[in-house]
């Protein structure tokens, strides 16, 4: 089971332990199968307990309720999750700083474009787009993009 989708299972538990496992699943963007699977698993593991109601009047009305080892298996797992989530966001502040960089030092360096020219000149002097990108393409150029590879195959 997913980390992400065990801990979005355990908290809508702890939240509403009389939840249906079709809301369970709407609430956790998975099949119902998959929280019937989860669920499961989760009650082999001993982290949840689920209790029918008898005075009920649905036969299948139950109740899932996180047990102490649950509770401080969900503490875990969360911690872990956390970690992992500063992680990531470490990550991308560095790769977003390293980009704001490039583009400070293109921007005072004035560097040429590196899109490389589209359009090729043969000996007639006439330009013509090779067939390959004719098909996909010309339609997502924008003028600027065709200009500039005008430019950089004439310098």
């Amino acid at each position: 089971m997913k980390l992400e989708l065990e801990i979005n299972l355990m908290n809508a538990l702890d939240a509403e332990p009389r939840q249906s496992q079709r809301l369970l699943s709407d609430a956790c963007n998975v099949s119902l199968g998959t929280i019937h699977y989860c669920i499961n698993a989760l009650i082999e593991k001993g982290f949840v307990k689920a209790k029918n109601f008898k005075n009920s009047g649905n036969k299948r009305d139950y109740a899932y309720i996180l047990t102490p080892s649950g509770i401080n298996h969900k503490r875990k797992i969360t911690i872990k999750f956390l970690k992992r989530k500063k992680q990531e966001f470490d990550s991308l502040k560095r790769e977003i700083s390293l980009l704001e960089d490039h583009l400070k030092r293109c921007a005072k360096t004035r560097m040429k474009s590196t899109i490389k020219p589209v359009l090729t000149l043969p000996r007639d002097r006439r330009w013509r787009l090779p067939e390959a990108h004719l098909q996909g393409l010309l339609p997502h150029l924008s003028w600027w993009m065709l200009t500039s590879a005008l430019n950089a195959s004439l310098s």
